[in-house]
Formats: C-alpha cells, structure tokens, sequence
C-alpha cells in the first residue's frame, strides 16, 4: 500500500494537487517497472528507510521550522482541533 500527500512529503508546504501528481507519476513508474519484472510484492529495505529518515532530517534542520513551537511540529495540535471541535459544535443550529 503507498500512502500519498503523507510523512516526509512536502504536504503542507505545497500544492495538494501538484504534489501528489509528482508522487502519483513516480509510483506509476515503480508499478509498471514491478509489472514488467513479474514482481508481485517489494518492501523497503531497513537501511533505505533510514537514509532517507537521515536525509529529511538533515535538511529539516537547516531550516527554522524545528525552533518553532508550530502545529507542523506537534505544537498546541491537540488543543487548537479541541477548540476548533468546540467551536464547530457550539455553532450547531
């Protein structure tokens, strides 16, 4: 199963659209190369997953954004979708 518009994407940084058109034309390649192999299953290789946890990071960091106390980075999450929920509910007719 592929998880598009999902972690370590530039989901909210970006168009949705554009953004999952670059994801869904890079699958639709992995998909007809797995086709064309007879490949019927594939996973991720523990080392692959990890590089590129390092490389997300590395760029993350040179960045601003993880000395923000900001929803992208767990920040008042919880208590901003309460309040948004509240305010949702108490405006019910």
């Amino acid at each position: 199963m592929f998880f598009l518009y999902g972690p370590q994407a530039p989901t909210a940084f970006s168009n949705g659209p554009s953004c999952v058109q670059l994801q869904a034309r890079w699958l639709d390649g992995v998909m007809a190369d797995l086709k064309k192999n007879n490949i019927t299953r594939f996973e991720a290789k523990r080392e692959a997953e990890d590089e590129w946890t390092r490389r997300t990071h590395e760029e993350w960091d040179q960045t601003l954004f993880p000395r923000a106390k900001s929803w992208y980075q767990g920040g008042m999450y919880i208590n901003g979708c309460t309040n948004w929920q509240g305010s949702c509910m108490a405006n019910i007719v």
